[in-house]
């Protein structure tokens, strides 16, 4: 079970200096515990509203649904960090996937080298598991 499922807890991602007026509209949606941050919004809410948000707010550009949640200090600690996750509960070896990445005031300062870093892992588990490596697909 992924941190989003056990905790409800979802980060809406906004511009910067849009945080407030993102987290006055995601409560108007009916989330709750809504924090803002750095370019972006932590809340928690259920799946149906996850739907109204996604679909009707205007202030974010995404949501994202953490998988885990940890202190990262390396693109080779990403990595490790990573590798522990069971990807095949995500996807298999016989789907694309494309990682599209953003860092803000993190120790990682290229977003594409950890985008990098997270589809090498990925395809590495795929091998180590099944032999066979997913396809990238960015399109």
């Amino acid at each position: 079970m992924f941190e989003y499922q056990k905790t409800g807890r979802f980060f809406a991602q906004t511009a910067g200096k849009m945080e407030e007026l993102a987290a006055a509209e995601i409560k108007e949606f009916g989330a709750n515990e809504v924090i803002p941050v750095y370019r972006g919004v932590w809340f928690k809410t259920d799946l149906e509203h996850i739907y109204r948000i996604n679909y009707w707010a205007r202030l974010i550009s995404r949501v994202l649904a953490p998988l885990i949640t940890f202190n990262c200090h390396s693109t080779d600690y990403l990595y490790q960090t990573a590798k522990k996750i069971k990807w095949e509960e995500l996807l298999s070896s016989q789907h694309t996937f494309a990682i599209f990445s953003t860092v803000a005031n993190s120790k990682i300062s290229h977003s594409q080298f950890a985008g990098l870093k997270l589809k090498d892992v990925i395809a590495d588990y795929f091998v180590e598991k099944s032999g066979e490596r997913p396809n990238v697909d960015t399109d």
